[in-house]
């Protein structure tokens, strides 16, 4: 045996040898990883991992690097040379003990993991041990080094928190914490060229803390006055440039984008309205000027019809930002598919929403309750510390109280039905909420609250929401409230369909639970890109890779169904379909998807018995009211010798608006009295914006439509066409009209839910004709 390994591995390990805070540190991380590889979501190198061990390694690795460096200096050595090694010890085995993890716990990408390690967590803590070497020089002795290390810790944490808290940003970058994406439930976090520019910020910064030592290290190695004063010009004009540089970066954070300002974001979405109860800022270049008037009189409804259920005026103006995509919201205040409320600085954030969506009521409660909350938040707290979550989101649901279909009261039914809900008291601890998929958290959270206004009224609730105490507030411990509402939502009336619809919506799984849940987001997110720009061979390879990834999940496989059915491949349709219905988990909505899937390629591929089939078996399967539709009417159509040569093709393509308008202008001079070929023409007209037009259409169908019992599409034809009228009435401001077309639908309404959101469209015309004084 040669000395030479044996000398190598002695210099190896001499940072450990010569800093026993070094293999404490080292020790601790290894520990801290350990724990890590037994916890959902954070056993594998990905973002979640690397933020955990950069909180703790960030702030570790700069006492490992004081020590180190103050032992350099009493050594004669080079002081920051020596807190690299430092660093690098306390840096190096965490990944390589996750990635050894992954043999026993799926990754689906260690090196995008590893990318997600190196750019956060690990260029942390060489960072800070880097910062705690400085700060040994200029403290000497260990109680003022740590100290002073700590000073540069908690300023940085406090400068992002300051942030965080006066600006709309949710994201922050921070030099011993890495990168923080804000938004718990937004899956599709990537390394891009932000947190690369910032770690170039972090050199620059570096670089002055290096030649500032270098200008003022005095002979004993520590840094002094005396030393400054002495030092040369040339090492000034090097530190002045560090100085330059780091400054640059600076001035530069809102361009780049790791640092955006209110000012910023409100510069560049470039659009502003107001009234006395909202300013609305938008995004100019995506969002016309009406459209906008529009979204503030949205708004205002919204507002107002809150101040009504709490019985007080909100007293201050809220800000409302609407963003033109998901990735400049990404980009300018870090949630792309997340909708963001700050009640302490009484404004919201959303994507570029439709007039009337639901979301903005949601969004708007969370800001109009915040005045029942205390400081510093406008939040409920448990215990004065963590965020009852429960209580906050589940408030929100309830005074917005449109999720589809069924209420949040049927919904919740039907998933204690199911077995399928989690215990509500689960929810309402501490961290109990985000363990949970959101639709689920939200939905039982939204029908608990929405029955304690019901039946304790809104003065409670607001005396609960201002601390989370609710047996001060209703005299009653949440256990004994929560018993109650079981039994009381037990009792709500659910049939078959909804437990099959409600096992369809709600049996996800936690984000921390699911397998590779960052990969196979970031997957979709770009097979759907590529998809809809047209590279369908490129998107199927994504999806394939996603089915890979996740082959227990029956789910994922519909989308390489879909892509098949649309290109009337169908023998791959049948191939795809023959393998989902191999994997367990599915359920009976799922199904009726499937085969209506595969259903449209036989058709496509001229397979016509094959595909009346298909629909023939799904006719009376619970789905929703969408695809329902979409089936009755797809049926009828293949079954009729007479329309489907005219409509089949129509029925099958992805024309763009103004070709199918004229394709089925077309079919409707071939068949001038068809009541379904009206029906589908004003539709198009209708989503094309065409208000008048799709009046006339509609109501010509109405018309003309056949009995209920004449076929099994005319009753969902028939609530559709009363719900597209209703809305097109109301754009042209033909409101006594569109009241009556709204209150038809809720009339029609099978279920609860979609009864209750046109219930509120009635409302809201009231309240515009009451505003505008039209009749």
């Amino acid at each position: 045996m040669t000395p030479r390994p044996r000398g190598g591995l002695r210099r190896l390990t001499r940072p450990l040898r010569q800093s026993r805070a070094t293999l404490v540190v080292a020790i601790l991380m290894i520990a801290l990883t350990g724990a890590l590889c037994f916890l959902p979501g954070v056993g594998i190198l990905n973002y979640y991992s690397s933020f955990v061990l950069a909180l703790a390694g960030g702030l570790l690795a700069g006492v490992a690097g004081a020590n180190a460096a103050r032992g350099a200096v009493l050594r004669g050595d080079a002081p920051f040379r020596e807190a690299l090694w430092s660093g690098l010890w306390v840096a190096v085995p965490p990944p390589l003990l996750l990635l050894l993890n992954g043999l026993r716990v799926t990754n689906c990408d260690p090196l995008e993991g590893l990318l997600f390690y190196v750019m956060g967590a690990g260029l942390s803590i060489l960072l800070a041990a880097q910062v705690g070497a400085f700060a040994a020089l200029v403290g000497r002795r260990r109680r003022w080094a740590i100290p002073l290390f700590l000073a540069f810790w908690v300023g940085a944490i406090a400068w992002d928190l300051a942030h965080l808290y006066l600006h709309p940003a949710i994201f922050a970058y921070d030099p011993f914490v890495g990168f923080f994406s804000g938004a718990v439930y937004d899956t599709v976090i990537q390394v891009d060229d932000r947190l690369a520019l910032y770690r170039l910020n972090n050199l620059a910064q570096l670089a002055v803390l290096w030649t500032f030592a270098r200008l003022a290290r005095g002979p004993a190695g520590w840094l002094t006055i005396d030393a400054l004063r002495e030092a040369a010009h040339r090492r000034w004009l090097a530190l002045a440039l560090a100085v330059a540089v780091a400054a640059t970066f600076f001035g530069l954070r809102g361009v780049i984008g790791y640092e955006v300002s209110r000012g910023d974001i409100e510069a560049r979405l470039g659009g502003r309205l107001e009234n006395d109860r909202l300013t609305l800022f938008y995004d100019r270049v995506a969002i016309p000027r009406a459209e906008a008037e529009a979204l503030l009189e949205d708004h205002t409804y919204r507002i107002e019809q809150l101040d009504a259920a709490l019985g007080a005026r909100f007293p201050r103006r809220i800000r409302s930002y609407v963003y033109g995509s998901t990735d400049d919201k990404r980009r300018m205040m870090g949630a792309a598919n997340v909708y963001i409320a700050k009640p302490w600085l009484d404004e919201i954030h959303l994507n570029h929403v439709a007039y009337g969506d639901p979301v903005v009521h949601h969004e708007l409660a969370h800001v109009v309750l915040g005045h029942y909350a205390p400081p510093p938040f406008n939040i409920p707290t448990a215990k004065c510390v963590l965020p009852h979550m429960a209580l906050v989101e589940g408030a929100a649901e309830a005074f917005e109280w449109d999720t589809g279909e069924l209420s949040p009261h049927q919904w919740s039914a039907a998933m204690r039905k199911a077995g399928i809900a989690p215990p509500l008291a689960a929810l309402l601890g501490p961290d109990g909420f985000y363990l949970q998929p959101s639709s689920v958290a939200y939905t039982l959270s939204g029908s608990f609250i929405r029955w304690l206004i019901e039946t304790r009224g809104a003065g409670p609730f607001e005396r609960v929401y201002r601390d989370a105490d609710f047996e001060a507030a209703y005299g009653q411990p949440v256990e004994a409230l929560v018993a109650e509402w079981g039994r009381w939502v037990d009792a709500v009336p659910v049939d078959d369909a909804a437990l099959a619809l409600a096992t369809q919506r709600f049996s996800g799984t936690g984000i921390f639970y699911r397998t590779c849940p960052l990969e196979v987001a970031r997957l979709e997110h770009r097979a759907a890109q590529l998809l809809a720009a047209g590279q369908k061979v490129e998107a199927t390879a994504l999806y394939t890779q996603v089915v890979g990834f996740v082959p227990g999940d029956p789910h994922k496989r519909l989308a390489l169904l879909r892509i098949a059915a649309e290109a009337g491949d169908a023998a791959g349709a049948a191939a795809i379909h023959a393998a989902y219905l191999a994997v367990a988990g599915r359920n009976v909505v799922m199904d009726a998807y499937a085969t209506e899937l595969l259903s449209d390629a036989r058709w496509r591929a001229g397979d016509i018995v094959g595909a009346i089939a298909g629909y023939q078996s799904i006719a009376d399967a619970p789905q929703s009211e969408d695809r329902w539709r979409n089936v009755l009417v797809k049926l009828a159509v293949a079954g009729d010798a007479r329309r489907e040569p005219i409509l089949g093709p129509y029925l099958l393509s992805g024309g763009d608006d103004d070709e199918a308008m004229s394709y089925l202008a077309e079919a409707l001079g071939d068949l001038p009295e068809d009541a379904l070929i009206i029906y589908l023409l004003g539709r198009r007209h209708g989503l094309a914006g065409h208000h008048e037009e799709t009046v006339r259409l509609l109501q010509t169908a109405l018309a003309v439509l056949p009995a209920d019992t004449s076929a099994p599409w005319v009753p969902l034809v028939r609530r559709e066409s009363w719900r597209l009228l209703g809305h097109a009435r109301f754009a042209l401001e033909l409101l006594d009209g569109a009241r009556q077309a709204f209150q038809r639908t809720a009339e029609l309404a099978p279920h609860s839910g979609t009864r209750d959101r046109y219930l509120d469209w009635v409302a809201r015309t009231r309240w515009k004709a009451a505003r505008d004084g039209k009749n």
